[in-house]
């Protein structure tokens, strides 16, 4: 894989219950076209702010194995942010060995890195993926192929051919299969189907990774023009 010039995104997290306690990490990694990967791990006992640069670690230990060649993060850990950009000193002993790893990784970066500290709001994914491998319920921790095959992105091919006729069954009350046909048609004046609709999943994508969440009835609402079911 080549390096990619375009600058990624980088949310992270990590925290404990306890602080020492059971700590867990989080990252949301964003390329420049919407595709996102999503990694939580549990970390044992340990402190809040080491957990929140173990996220940061295995953040970037992710994206250099996609050769990321830039990436931009954001957390909501100004301690770690000021200490990544040099504002800090690193003082505490248990902090010292993970900052000076992380310093490392950033090196292999050629278009650098740049760290930005975000209020808890703008990092709700991490933070909700983080609590999630807190209460036993993390997510795979993957590296090589399998890492970029685990990146979540919509591909126009696959949309293209969602664009035309497909069919499926499902049981009536008589127990007999009743054939369904569901078409997905263009509305009147707008932008082809399959760029119009990717650009609507790209954007819901790209926010899902910022922490937005968007209700259900503000999908239907902007996937409503395309869907059309025929019995």
């Amino acid at each position: 894989m080549l390096k990619t010039t375009t600058s990624w995104t980088l949310f992270t997290d990590g925290g404990s219950r306890g602080n020492p306690g059971p700590a867990a990490y989080a990252f949301v990694l964003i390329d420049p076209s919407g595709g996102i990967y999503q990694e939580s791990e549990c970390l044992g006992r340990m402190t809040n702010n080491q957990a929140e640069y173990l996220a940061l670690f295995n953040g970037m230990e992710a994206a250099l194995a996609l050769e990321v060649a830039s990436l931009h993060v954001k957390s909501d850990s100004e301690l770690m942010v000021r200490q990544m950009r040099g504002e800090y000193q690193v003082k505490n002993a248990d902090l010292k060995e993970i900052f000076l790893r992380a310093k490392s990784l950033q090196a292999g970066f050629p278009g650098g890195v740049r760290f930005e500290h975000v209020r808890r709001e703008k990092n709700t994914r991490s933070d909700e993926l983080c609590n999630q491998a807190m209460d036993g319920k993390p997510s795979p921790r993957l590296r090589g192929p399998e890492l970029r095959d685990a990146i979540i992105r919509v591909s126009p091919a696959a949309l293209a051919k969602a664009s035309g006729i497909e069919s499926s069954t499902e049981p009536t009350a008589s127990g007999k299969a009743k054939a369904i046909t569901t078409k997905a048609a263009k509305p009147e004046g707008s932008a082809p189907f399959p760029a119009a609709l990717l650009a609507i999943l790209q954007d819901g994508l790209a926010g899902a990774g910022r922490g937005e969440a968007p209700t259900a009835e503000q999908l239907a609402a902007r996937l409503a023009p395309w869907l059309t079911i025929k019995k």
